[in-house]
């Protein structure tokens, strides 16, 4: 996940807390949707994790 979110510019620690507090939100009924959106090379998580 780390060399993932790097690859993608993205800053590691930032990512690792956005996919917990968004995964914890949908806890249990995690759909390839939610899934898909938590992807590193998603381009809304820039804005999020740097």
């Amino acid at each position: 996940m780390v060399e993932s979110a790097k690859a993608n510019g993205l800053i590691p620690y930032k990512y690792i807390l956005h996919l917990l507090k968004e995964l914890s939100r949908h806890a249990g009924k995690p759909t390839s949707e939610i899934l898909e959106e938590c992807m590193p090379w998603n381009p809304n998580l820039i804005s999020l994790c740097q």
